[in-house]
This record gives C-alpha cells, structure tokens and sequence, in this order.
C-alpha cells in the first residue's frame, strides 16, 4: 500500500516541484524586516522554505492540540491495566476459595442446606 501510495501520489508532486523549480529559478530578495537582514535566494528555494516551516508549525499544532487526548489515553490504558491486574488477583482468589470449599464440603457434609431461593435456612430432618 505504501509503495502505491509513492508513486501515486508523492512522484508526480516531487516532478511538479522539479518543474517549478526549473522554471522559477531567478533570485528573490527576503527582507527579515525586525532584524534589518535581507537575504537573497531563488523563488523555488523561498517556497520550499515556506512550505517547510508551515509543515513544521501545522504539525506542532497538532500535537499540542492533541496533547490532552493522549494524556488521557495514558490514563485510562494504566487504569485499565491496574484493573486487570485486580481482576487476575481476584481470579485466583476465586479459584483458591472454591478449592477450600470443596476440600470443606468433601470432608464435611453440611448440617444445613439452603433453598434454591437462598432467602430461608431449612434444617435437615431428624434421624
């Protein structure tokens, strides 16, 4: 996908800028007017330029712009593995008292049973 995304879409820009700057090769003078500096350079040279610091302004933005989802991407990535982790504990615990109980129920039958409902503690019937 990569590879089709090359040389669709960035060859025939990369062509497109060896064209204009082939064809805007003359000199522009850039005046850095609060330091009194100005500079001289080709057209195709001040676009790219251009081009460039806007690129690297728009992705700066972005990434302050996106800076409190990600913070709570983190945040809620590290709660959910503090819950696993308790669900993995609470797990085995699980496991360790059921194991219990059925040593306690082997080795013990019960004295009283419990109706299916769980609300009314029945006795066992006299011998």
């Amino acid at each position: 996908m990569r590879r089709i995304f090359m040389w669709v879409i960035l060859l025939p820009v990369a062509l497109a800028m060896v064209v204009f700057a082939l064809n805007n090769s003359s000199g522009v003078a850039i005046n850095l007017w609060p330091f009194g500096i100005v500079v001289e350079m080709p057209v195709y040279l001040a676009f790219i330029l251009v081009l460039s610091c806007g690129a690297l302004l728009g992705g700066f933005a972005s990434i302050i712009s996106n800076s409190k989802t990600r913070a709570r991407q983190r945040a809620s990535a590290y709660e959910l593995e503090v819950k696993l982790r308790e669900m993995g504990k609470l797990k085995s615990r699980c496991e360790t008292l059921e194991a219990e109980l059925k040593q306690l129920k082997s080795a013990n039958p019960p004295a009283l049973s419990m109706r299916a409902s769980g609300s009314e503690i029945i006795s066992p019937p006299p011998n």
